[in-house]
């Protein structure tokens, strides 16, 4: 999902890669798929249920912290005509 969106959102010199592969391509993808913000909203669960299930442990607050920051790493911030 984050691969994808940001494959739609971001342009090459910031992504270090060629943009639009998937569409060029025909390859089957969340954004197309989903749209932005449903791509969006799924990678959120999916993150959401990553975090989830972490076992109860010692360092589970770490780990949850450490897969959340991960995850806004790598997730393309949305333009402000998407955001709610």
């Amino acid at each position: 999902m984050a691969d994808d969106l940001r494959d739609a959102l971001l342009d090459a010199d910031t992504l270090g890669k060629p943009v639009g592969q998937d569409d060029l391509y025909g390859r089957p993808n969340a954004v197309t798929e989903f749209g932005v913000l449903g791509a969006t909203d799924r990678l959120k669960d999916i993150l959401a249920g990553a975090i989830s299930s972490i076992p109860s442990c010692e360092g589970e607050a770490q780990l949850a912290q450490m897969v959340q920051m991960q995850a806004e790493r790598i997730m393309p911030v949305l333009p402000a005509r998407m955001r709610a």
